[in-house]
């Protein structure tokens, strides 16, 4: 029986043309009221999402992304809105 609330996702992108490939290995949580996502990359991508359900149809979003290898940094903050 597959859990409902979690998942893990993986990802392989190989380019034979160039000779490069990339992983991503991901993960995906349910809350009650929030969802979390989150994933990093061989390319030293790290980034994470949380979105809580302040109100029926008003959502908080945070974010956040690093990236390892070129020292870049991002975060931030947002409302959804979401019509009926």
């Amino acid at each position: 029986m597959a859990n409902q609330r979690a998942a893990v996702p993986a990802d392989l992108n190989i380019d034979l043309r160039q000779g490069t490939a990339e992983s991503v290995l991901g993960v995906l949580y349910n809350f009650q009221k929030a969802n979390f996502r989150a994933q990093i990359a061989t390319s030293g991508q790290v980034t994470a999402v949380l979105e809580h359900m302040i109100a029926p149809m008003i959502s908080l979003v945070l974010t956040g992304s690093i990236n390892h290898w070129t020292h870049e940094c991002r975060f931030g903050f947002g409302l959804t809105l979401q019509g009926g």
